[in-house]
């Protein structure tokens, strides 16, 4: 799973930011959690088709139209050398998380997919498909709740970032620069916002970044960001801006983006952006 660590660094929401000294937070946060042990066979029939829907509990695929959790995006074959023995997501997500992730943004019309609270879920068969010889690995988008899992919803997500986040930007009722994120709508009393702009650190493939050279994107990265998303902030309380970065263990599972945050002391209903 793809797990963050975080770093915060204060700005003034009135005017231009100021940066000032921050550290980076003891607890990691989940940002993507695979569900491997929710993992099922595919419908009968064979593989679901690209924008299909299925119901988490049953792995059945649905009408769009009717409540479900999960959205397909992406579907793939195993290849042939792929080991016989039953994967673990040690073993499979490296090889095949960083494909989903790369097809996300596209599905989704954003490469801000990441500030939203949509998320891509990968599952591959059951032992007892596995033990049949099917041989898949799905890539589903998912809209989370506050508890990090699932929510049901109707409707396609194709394209629904395209323009914008919209009601499915990250907002947390905990400040994203202490700890994990508690992610409820906007329209709920929050203290944290994810803004437009994620930054893309580096490549799976190549090396993991040092916290300080990501450090030191992200800051300006997200100054630059953050001010152009409060605008002209005058009379709105105290906006420090922050951001959060993929360990070096998630790097090879294709999380190699920081998402900038607006964050406030006191909680906010609705959005802090002048736009």
């Amino acid at each position: 799973m793809g797990v963050v660590a975080l770093f915060a660094a204060v700005a003034l929401g009135t005017g231009c930011a100021r940066t000032i000294e921050g550290t980076p937070a003891a607890s990691p946060r989940t940002l993507a959690p695979n569900v491997s042990a929710e993992v099922a066979r595919l419908p009968p029939g064979g593989p679901i088709s690209r924008g299909g829907c299925l119901a988490a509990d049953t792995f059945a695929a649905v009408d769009c139209n009717q409540p479900h959790e999960l959205e397909a995006f992406h579907f793939t074959a195993l290849p042939v050398d792929f080991p016989q023995r039953y994967p673990t997501p040690d073993t499979l997500l490296p090889r095949f998380e960083p494909q989903c992730r790369a097809e996300l943004p596209g599905y989704l019309g954003s490469a801000d997919a990441d500030a939203s609270r949509l998320r891509e879920f990968v599952y591959w068969p059951s032992q007892p498909g596995w033990n049949a010889g099917q041989r898949w690995v799905l890539c589903a988008v998912v809209e989370i709740g506050p508890d990090d899992r699932p929510i049901a919803r109707t409707g396609s997500l194709q394209g629904v970032l395209r323009d914008g986040l919209g009601r499915f930007q990250t907002c947390s009722a905990t400040p994203p620069s202490q700890g994990n994120l508690q992610v409820v709508p906007c329209t709920e009393p929050h203290r944290g916002e994810a803004v437009p702009g994620v930054l893309v650190l580096g490549d799976p493939t190549s090396p993991p970044i040092s916290a300080a050279q990501a450090n030191a994107r992200a800051d300006p990265h997200c100054h630059a960001k953050i001010n152009a998303y409060l605008g002209s902030p005058t009379g709105r309380a105290t906006v420090r801006y922050s951001w959060r970065y993929p360990l070096p263990e998630s790097w090879a599972n294709g999380y190699t983006s920081a998402v900038c945050y607006a964050e406030t002391d006191t909680p906010v209903t609705g959005s802090l952006s002048a736009h």
